[in-house]
């Protein structure tokens, strides 16, 4: 059986959880959190981003929809059809995540390159990274985070902001790192501190808090969730079928349960009978 806490209470979730991150700003009743987001990311001027961004985001976890861990959208954001920026939240970064980050850029800035279209039309892209912690083993990485803001050229850049060294001096007080402070708060009173008198971040920490206070969402901000579902259901590869009799249990549709688990419609009902589910 898939162990899942029942009766969760009610937890603080940082910001730098990838799902709640992702979540937040790829809401589409959120897009004048992400506007200000990225004006405060370019160092534009508040407000100047208004209307101007176009966001591709598919949330994995509304109204029961069941997808895997690997196919859980990218965050992109085109502003103002001049740039293109992937927004991604790593927890610890590594060796790993920077093959894949530069992976994402590269795919990205080459679904432009169409048969047809001229180079020079190409929309920059961007990669922002912000990482909650590095690796401590990786040397490399922070030699070349020391030494350099972005990894790229003038039309693909992969950038990096790493919060365990916002207390550092390389950090100006800016509008950035104002919200690089409230994304890494560990605690509701901290962030209530630093988005006081600011009314984009105290609305922002007020939907936060009611969001993450619905404990039907609880279980998709955790990554053991996501793991014991789609790797190895506690450890052990139960097979398909196990896979799913847990989410004809959780009323997951019949047909999204096909298409995942590439069993038969029928092999799905005789065992819904089995479990004796209407």
């Amino acid at each position: 059986m898939i162990s899942i806490k029942s009766n969760l209470e009610y937890e603080f979730i940082k910001l730098t959880n990838d799902k709640l991150f992702k979540e937040t700003f790829g809401n589409k009743n959120n897009i004048g959190y992400l506007e200000d987001f990225i004006e405060s990311y370019l160092e534009l001027k508040q407000g100047s981003l208004n209307k101007k961004l176009q966001v591709s985001y598919e949330s994995s976890i509304p109204n029961n929809t069941y997808k895997e861990k690997a196919n859980r959208c990218d965050l992109i954001v085109l502003v103002d059809n001049k740039l293109i920026i992937n927004l991604e939240m790593y927890k610890i970064f590594n060796d790993e995540a920077f093959k894949k980050s530069r992976l994402y850029l590269m795919k990205i800035a080459s679904l432009q390159s169409q048969v047809g279209n001229k180079y020079k039309s190409l929309i920059r892209v961007e990669q922002l990274n912000i990482i909650e912690k590095l690796s401590t083993r990786e040397y490399k990485i922070k030699r070349q985070l020391k030494n350099t803001k972005y990894i790229g050229y003038n039309d693909i850049k992969m950038n990096f902001y790493t919060l365990d060294f916002l207390n550092n001096k390389e950090y100006n007080e800016s509008r950035f790192t104002k919200w690089l402070r409230f994304i890494n708060v560990n605690t509701e009173k901290e962030r209530e501190n630093i988005s006081r008198g600011d009314k984009v971040l105290m609305n922002l920490n007020k939907w936060l808090k009611d969001y993450t206070n619905d404990k039907s969402l609880a279980r998709f901000f955790d990554d053991d969730y996501w793991n014991k579902r789609i790797y190895t259901l506690d450890g052990i590869n139960k097979g398909h079928e196990e896979i799913a009799s847990e989410m004809l249990k959780e009323n997951y549709k019949v047909e999204e349960i096909a298409k995942l688990t590439k069993l038969k419609i029928q092999e799905i009902m005789n065992l819904k009978r089995k479990l004796d589910l209407k």
